[in-house]
């Protein structure tokens, strides 16, 4: 399944502290994809739901916890 979370800017999350980030390292273990998107990065256009959201690789260190993989525009 994928996962979006809705964020504040992914670089400000600090992984020892966010409980987000625990959460996308639970969707990860259990073999979820885990993206990410900021409020801002939302629409409603033409009575759809979409918007521009990073796909992310989750890791176990807490200074370098994500990598982004690009971005990509979905529906929701």
């Amino acid at each position: 399944m994928d996962l979006l979370f809705i964020i504040d800017p992914v670089a400000s999350l600090k992984a020892a502290k966010d409980s987000t980030v625990t959460m996308m390292r639970a969707a990860r273990a259990r073999g979820h994809a885990v993206w990410a998107c900021e409020q801002g990065a939302l629409e409603w256009r033409d009575g759809s739901v979409a918007c521009v959201a990073t796909p992310l690789e989750v890791t176990g260190d807490d200074k370098g916890w994500f990598r982004a993989r690009g971005e990509a525009r979905r529906a929701l």
